[in-house]
């Protein structure tokens, strides 16, 4: 690791931030879960503790071509994903699982204006309005792809796209679902975003947890990669208090509800000692030890990989030549083409190895519980920080 002055945090805008040197020898994937090249820079703020991408100019023409083919969800058609319970049963959206969980400890009114920033699709949107269907709704996304689809969802009444200043009114619930972590400067978007929230208005935020998921490193269009105690900073910095942080109902994501701080305490934020670098450090292992564990199972090649998401992206990128097939537990992934290798329920799958790429216990929990179906081996990963792979 050597220290990279001209980067500067996209938080704090300190210029003490620690490059991980190793991460240039990963491939990365997008967010929309495609292959994408290595050569990425991840660091570390020391002053903050932020862990981030370098926002460069390199950086930011590999947004711009990412962005320039996006497709949300489209291993599954189209098709939000879901979220699974502990038997790895597909429960239900994650939409309506953000919003049952926000629910639980906010009453929503009958009616009231909803805007949802980072639309794509119209998931949320469509959720909403199932679910809420007093409420005006509203979206927002960076082009206009969606624009005829969105506004045919039921209750939408206006879609804006292009600049978040083109955003008319305020509104009791703003909703932005991943999409925080890949704004480069997240600290003044939050101040637009409070701008459009009502007095006693609420934002919902979704994040993935870099603290459950270091695969999210991977990602080359994540700008931030947050923990808890950093989102609840930069939301106070930005104007808000947060409500209630919830780990437990998205698996390795975050879900928090902010409204309006005083203007006392805007702009104040107590950075607590924690240095993360020692866990980042540990990532950086796990996912060299995953690669060398891939190498080792995969020699022979035909093998397995379960999930067809971020992961499983990633080592198809790493190891193409070696993986025959997807196994997927999601009956709208199965029987799709995933970065050029199909994708197969378990019931489907006899007598192979099928690697679990997947962070610490949930993968165990998968390994032991589809071992010896159908004469198949699935083998999990290890924890970081105590990796014992063989």
């Amino acid at each position: 690791m050597n220290t990279m002055p001209k980067c500067n945090c996209h938080i704090c805008k300190s210029s003490d931030v620690t490059m991980m040197e190793v991460y240039k020898e990963f491939s990365r994937v997008t967010s929309d879960c495609k292959p994408w090249k290595n050569s990425g820079c991840l660091v570390v703020c020391n002053q903050c503790h932020a862990v981030q991408k370098c926002v460069d100019e390199t950086f930011l023409k590999e947004v711009e071509e990412i962005y320039g083919d996006y497709d949300a969800y489209y291993q599954s058609g189209g098709k939000e994903q879901v979220v699974f319970n502990e038997g790895n049963q597909a429960v239900k959206v994650r939409s309506l699982s953000i919003l049952e969980a926000v629910e639980k400890k906010i009453s929503m009114a009958a009616n009231g204006r909803f805007l949802d920033i980072g639309c794509a699709n119209g998931n949320m949107l469509e959720t909403v309005s199932m679910v809420f269907p007093g409420w005006e709704l509203f979206g927002f996304d960076l082009d206009e792809k969606n624009k005829v689809s969105i506004e045919s969802i039921k209750n939408v009444k206006h879609y804006y796209s292009r600049k978040i200043s083109h955003i008319k009114g305020t509104y009791d619930f703003i909703s932005m679902v991943h999409v925080l972590e890949h704004i480069p400067d997240p600290e003044n978007y939050l101040a637009k975003v409070r701008k459009l929230l009502c007095p006693e208005g609420r934002l919902i935020i979704e994040l993935p947890n870099i603290m459950e998921n270091p695969f999210d490193l991977l990602i080359a269009d994540h700008c931030t990669h947050f923990t808890e105690e950093r989102i609840v900073g930069l939301l106070k910095r930005a104007g808000f208090k947060v409500v209630f942080s919830d780990s437990k109902s998205i698996p390795k994501e975050l879900t928090l509800v902010a409204k309006f701080c005083d203007t006392e305490s805007v702009g104040e934020e107590i950075v607590q000692g924690k240095n993360i670098l020692t866990y980042i450090n540990q990532c950086m292992n796990w996912l060299k030890d995953i690669k060398n564990k891939m190498e080792r199972i995969g020699k022979n090649g035909d093998i397995g990989i379960f999930g067809a998401g971020i992961a499983s992206a990633w080592l198809i990128s790493e190891f193409k030549e070696m993986i025959a097939f997807c196994v997927d537990e999601d009956k709208d992934k199965v029987g799709r083409i995933y970065c050029g290798i199909p994708v197969l329920h378990p019931e489907n799958v006899y007598e192979k190895t099928v690697f679990v790429p997947m962070p610490f216990q949930g993968s165990k929990k998968i390994a032991d519980r589809l071992s010896g179906q159908n004469g198949c081996r699935y083998i999990g990963t290890s924890n970081p920080g105590d990796i014992n792979l063989d």
